[in-house]
């Protein structure tokens, strides 16, 4: 647990440097994932979203997350998407 709080706190900085650092929040989503707090998780896996549309493996990350989280319908449009 401590190796988390490490690894969110990094990430948390990365962000304040540059919010736009795409990495930092999907390292926030997993570890949110990791930790089961689903709904914060989304939230930052979308945000990273939002700032590289067109990542292809990143869309696929996500459809994935979503299909394992049991939001089917979002999941198959973000699959159907890369």
């Amino acid at each position: 647990m401590e190796r988390l709080r490490e690894a969110e706190n990094i990430a948390i900085d990365m962000i304040k440097t540059n919010p736009q650092e795409t990495r930092a929040y999907i390292l926030r989503g997993r570890i949110a994932e990791k930790e089961n707090r689903i709904p914060e998780a989304l939230v930052y896996v979308e945000k990273a979203l939002a700032l590289e549309p067109q990542n292809t493996s990143l869309k696929i990350s996500y459809a994935k997350f979503l299909r394992e989280n049991q939001n089917y319908q979002k999941a198959g449009k973000y699959a159907g998407n890369s």
